[in-house]
């Protein structure tokens, strides 16, 4: 067996309902360097960045928005001022999510971050969409030219 193979064996495996494939998963992947992965997408998010040669972002960094409420970025492109964010089905699926997710982007955005968000299809179907995607991000000026978010990271 490749690589290849054992990634699409997972992949079909994920969505079988079969107790304990993430786990396993994980296992497999503990070469990752830095701050762990903690879900599926993260690792697969690192995995697309790698072979296309982009920067990693940190991993769930922890920032104060405006309200006073502490959030947790899947990612953070420090230098950059880019959050990304990865949403996949169980998390984002209900009225209540999408208007959390919604309110908590208003918050980054409104402390001069940039919020990109990439979808398990993104992930899965469109890696080169990903790719292209967070390097116009990265590669394009602030929003307004200030880095005052970083006032709100938690420590």
């Amino acid at each position: 067996l490749c690589a290849d193979e054992v990634a699409a064996r997972f992949a079909a495996l994920r969505g079988s309902g079969r107790r304990g494939v993430a786990k396993v998963e994980g296992l497999l992947h503990d070469g990752f360097e830095g701050p762990r992965p903690e879900s599926w997408l993260e690792r697969e998010l690192l995995r697309i960045l790698d072979a296309a040669g982009v920067p990693r972002p940190q991993l769930q960094v922890e920032i104060e928005l405006p309200s006073g409420r502490v959030v947790r970025v899947d990612g953070l492109f420090f230098d950059e001022g880019v959050v990304v964010e990865l949403d996949g089905h169980g998390s984002h699926a209900t009225r209540r999510e999408r208007q959390h997710d919604a309110e908590r982007a208003s918050g980054l955005v409104a402390l001069g971050l940039r919020v990109v968000v990439f979808t398990y299809e993104d992930l899965t179907e469109r890696p080169k969409y990903v790719v292209r995607a967070l390097l116009g991000h990265l590669e394009g000026d602030s929003l307004n030219g200030k880095r005052a978010w970083r006032a709100h990271l938690v420590q």
